[in-house]
């Protein structure tokens, strides 16, 4: 599950046009994890809609936002 979650976002960074014209830069590497989960990832208990919209809500996406860039951080340091 976790190679199948790495590669989706891996081809979502390089290809997908909704994040790989920022390829090689931090917005592109949020850009590529917002779309994935927001598109892409596995949702249980509700529909995509739903899930997507309880995530502004209770502002999990600043959350995953700040794990991907300092995920980043990491990466880089």
């Amino acid at each position: 599950m976790t190679e199948g979650k790495r590669e989706g976002l891996t081809a979502m960074y390089r290809h997908d046009n909704r994040a790989a014209p920022w390829n090689g830069t931090a917005f592109g590497v949020v850009q590529a994890v917002d779309t994935w989960t927001q598109h892409e990832a596995i949702v249980r208990g509700a529909t995509r809609a739903e899930r997507n919209m309880m995530n502004v809500i209770t502002d999990k996406i600043t959350k995953t936002d700040r794990e991907a860039l300092d995920a980043l951080r990491l990466v880089l340091a």
